[in-house]
């Protein structure tokens, strides 16, 4: 079930929006998939630079066309759920194009996904995942999190060769089935007299090209 949360204050001059859709717990075998989808995404921020030569495709549309200040995807786990999706700063008279692209991103990867991009996204996670436990206080705090949500720690070679396992079937399974024909959760806040319609919207989340 879908749902819809806006606060407008056009005294702000930025719109900050997150897009969220449910997804799966720690343990759920989709999990890995997530993770990668996630890193398929990708954030951005315009303080970094960067545009065509973006590893995500997203994330090179709304550098290139300058349509957000800032731009992320994120993967909040539960015990036997999650929530998925994006968050983003933008300008108010783009806030309805960012909005669109994000969906149709989405749609595109749930219907066309390549198994360049899904390759290039696993190597960036193992790679991500190998500096996060890089130090004694990540790799404590990665311990902590596992012993808590699956309730053994797993080994990087683990890790990895779950990563590995993904495939472009599996990123499409996935986003198929919880990106696509989907009621999102939408949260906006700031100048958002140009933030679309929720059916609209909605109706974003479709994919009828040929």
């Amino acid at each position: 079930m879908g749902s819809e949360i806006k606060i407008r204050n056009d005294d702000h001059p930025t719109a900050h929006v997150a897009i969220g859709v449910e997804g799966v717990g720690w343990t759920h075998p989709d999990h890995f998939t997530f993770l990668v989808l996630q890193v398929l995404l990708g954030a951005w921020d315009k303080t970094i630079g960067g545009g065509a030569n973006l590893s995500s495709r997203l994330c090179e549309i709304v550098a290139s066309e300058q349509l957000v200040h800032s731009f992320s995807t994120f993967l909040t786990c539960y015990g036997n759920t999650a929530i998925f999706g994006n968050t983003f700063v933008a300008d108010p008279h783009k806030v309805e194009d960012s909005v669109y692209e994000v969906l149709n991103e989405w749609q595109r990867i749930a219907n066309s996904a390549t198994g360049i991009e899904v390759d290039r996204a696993k190597n960036k996670l193992k790679a991500t995942l190998l500096m996060q436990s890089d130090g004694i206080g990540g790799a404590c705090e990665n311990i902590g999190r596992q012993m808590l949500s699956v309730g053994r720690v797993l080994s990087p070679a683990e890790v990895y060769l779950r990563i590995s396992d993904v495939q472009v079937s599996d990123i499409k399974r996935v986003a198929k089935a919880y990106l696509s024909d989907v009621s999102p959760a939408v949260v906006a806040v700031g100048p958002i007299k140009l933030f679309p319609d929720y059916n609209q919207l909605r109706g974003w989340t479709y994919w009828n090209r040929l």
